[in-house]
């Protein structure tokens, strides 16, 4: 990498330059190309633990640690870029779009997506965490920043981190209650998207409860 870019290295080479092996070079990148292979993908590392990461040979508690602190910078770069604004036209868009942001969490959280009249993203909001009562959910601390910003609508999001996106009876009836909120007071509550893993056995990591008839 020093000799050129990173763009000549693999997948397997970039990993490999986090662990820090007492065998040298070709144990880190054996164990980063078994990392690899297991998991599925690169990926698919997001979804992963400390402690998962840790069991496998050659990983160790540093290297899960580099590997953790590595997919956060990712994570938070991507999240704080100001150029980018995605136009969120579909529930796939927007899982897209929040999967890497929610999707990995061991704890849900609660956002509230602020768009603008061609469903550009204006702004996330992150309104709460580890909450699991969706009916602790209040409508003004959902519709608040809403009404800060030149926000014509909105998509609710959260994270499932069993990976089971089947909406609850609490996902439910909080989202008819916000959409009827939304109303009122003239904002539209497009969708309301539930986000799981995404893993190789798991067709689909989403669920949009528009789809299912809840909004």
């Amino acid at each position: 990498m020093a000799e050129h870019t990173a763009d000549y290295l693999t997948d397997t080479e970039l990993l490999s330059l986090l662990l820090k092996s007492k065998n040298g070079v070709e144990r880190s990148l054996q164990a980063a190309q078994e990392l690899i292979i297991s998991c599925g993908s690169l990926h698919s590392l997001m979804t992963m633990t400390l402690a998962e990461l840790k069991r496998f040979p050659g990983i160790g508690e540093s290297g899960a640690v580099a590997i953790l602190g590595a997919l956060e910078i990712a994570r938070r770069l991507r999240k704080s870029d100001p150029s980018v604004h995605p136009i969120l036209s579909s529930p796939v868009v927007v899982a897209e779009h929040m999967q890497p942001v929610i999707g990995h969490l061991q704890q849900e959280e609660f956002h509230v997506l602020l768009l603008g009249s061609k469903n550009q993203l204006i702004r996330d909001c992150m309104i709460t965490r580890g909450l699991i009562d969706r009916s602790l959910v209040h409508a003004r601390e959902i519709f608040r920043p809403a009404l800060q910003e030149p926000c014509v609508r909105i998509i609710l999001a959260h994270n499932h981190p069993s990976g089971d996106t089947t909406p609850s009876q609490e996902d439910i009836s909080a989202t008819k209650n916000l959409v009827d909120a939304g109303k009122l007071i003239g904002i539209d509550v497009l969708d309301h998207v539930i986000i799981g893993k995404q893993t190789p056995q798991r067709a689909s990591y989403w669920c949009s409860m528009k789809d299912q008839g809840f909004v």
